[in-house]
């Protein structure tokens, strides 16, 4: 993010901020709505996904920051232990993590759960206040800004979370498009709104025959057996919507974290 572009964003007040939220909670609504009417997955499948999602939010609260994807399927976050940052600043999207989460599941065995659930994340153009798999203090909107206490903590955090959300990043950053019905096309030129995070899961199998296991518009390649596995989908932003119907040519299944959504998780 240029200094020209924080620049601009000084005058952000927080009624202005709180609109954001506002607009961003009404559109992940419309996003949202389909869910439970939409892609469904086996119980077993459904529970390992909500499993990821919470193990994610319970991550954010004891490191303030969100974990990076992993790009080489060894199970942990693709982050450099020198600098404290993902490994590449296109590291949007990769395998869960499930070793940094605490997870048991094994992204080894090709055709488990495990290869089938891909997790993604708001990167912020890798600038600390808004880049959420980062850890520091923040302010409105920028860190050390004049006469602007900085946030530490948890509460730094939640600003990045506040400063992303005043952004419109576009594809740039990790989305959601149409669901082919509520939210318009599900066509990457479709951008209907930035998430904080999604885990996607592939359903059971590769319905439109097409690519890898996920369907679509979206992760079109995934899981490789060679390595390093996950490096295919590392620059994919563009999510289907979740209210996308199961068809017989989709049954991937959508769980999209709003910024919102991250907020009142980090509250509770």
């Amino acid at each position: 993010m240029t200094p020209l572009r924080y620049a601009a964003m000084r005058g952000v007040s927080m009624v202005e901020t709180a609109v954001v939220l506002t607009v961003f909670g009404v559109m992940l609504g419309l996003v949202m709505a389909g869910r439970a009417g939409g892609g469904s997955a086996p119980a077993s499948d459904a529970a390992a996904q909500d499993a990821v999602v919470s193990a994610v939010y319970a991550y954010a609260k004891r490191n303030f920051r969100l974990p990076c994807p992993d790009s080489d399927g060894d199970d942990l976050e693709d982050r450099d232990a020198t600098t404290g940052l993902c490994t590449a600043s296109d590291l949007h999207t990769g395998g869960v993590p499930y070793k940094t989460l605490g997870l048991t599941y094994s992204s080894s065995q090709a055709d488990s759960v495990g290869t089938r659930l891909v997790y993604g994340v708001y990167r912020g153009a890798g600038a600390l206040p808004t880049d959420l798999t980062q850890s520091g203090a923040r302010s409105v909107p920028n860190s050390g800004a004049s006469g602007v206490p900085d946030y530490t903590g948890l509460d730094a955090l939640r600003q990045a979370v506040r400063n992303a959300a005043a952004l419109s990043s576009g594809a740039s950053e990790i989305y959601v498009t149409g669901d082919d019905v509520a939210t318009g096309p599900a066509n990457c030129s479709n951008v209907v709104t930035n998430l904080a995070f999604a885990v996607v899961y592939a359903g059971p199998g590769n319905a439109d025959r097409s690519g890898g296991d996920f369907d679509g518009v979206h992760l079109t390649a995934g899981w490789s057996a060679g390595t390093p596995h996950w490096n295919g989908v590392r620059t994919s932003t563009c999510l289907i919507g979740p209210g996308k119907q199961v068809s017989a040519t989709y049954d991937d299944v959508v769980r999209a974290v709003s910024f919102p959504e991250f907020l009142g998780a980090l509250s509770q």
